[in-house]
């Protein structure tokens, strides 16, 4: 099996402190690229913890930045820090992800809007802010679910997301 060779290039994973994008920020490392670690500020701290034990983990061509993908000011912001850092920006990969389970009946318009921001406008906030610094041939690779084709009993919202 040939390796990928990532080396020189810099990656964003959006929500990668912990599963998948922790997963997927890991192999792009692997494999040579430079890494930002995105996390959500959380009151508790908790979100900035698990990314910055990602970053030490990691040891070396990776930060971690914050920033809401519900906010494009705060992804501006994150895209330009890691131009800045690192000189280019050649993989966004939009990871990041809520869930707000509850029966159709019994959801609340908020929770519905709440994943809807975050699982499907985030993903285009992202987009927003890193196409115009995105390197030449480079990649956007969206992190759908299984949900967004066969649904699953509370998850209209998330699979309506996870299918957009």
């Amino acid at each position: 099996m040939k390796s990928i060779d990532l080396s020189g290039k810099t990656a964003i994973v959006t929500g990668s402190g912990q599963g998948i994008g922790r997963a997927t920020a890991e192999a792009l490392h692997d494999a040579g690229a430079n890494i930002v670690i995105n996390y959500f500020e959380d009151a508790e701290g908790k979100n900035r913890e698990l990314a910055e034990g990602v970053v030490s983990d990691l040891a070396d061509r990776a930060i971690s930045l914050p920033a809401d993908v519900r906010h494009p000011d705060q992804l501006d912001h994150m895209v330009a820090k890691t131009v800045g850092t690192f000189g280019s920006l050649d993989i966004l990969v939009n990871n990041a992800g809520i869930l707000r389970d509850r029966s159709f009946k019994k959801m609340s318009q908020q929770e519905w809007q709440d994943v809807i921001d975050t699982n499907l406008t985030g993903v285009f906030n992202s987009c927003k802010s890193a196409v115009e610094h995105l390197a030449e041939n480079g990649a956007i690779v969206n992190v759908a679910s299984l949900s967004a084709v066969t649904g699953f009993f509370g998850q209209a919202n998330y699979a309506a997301a996870k299918a957009a």
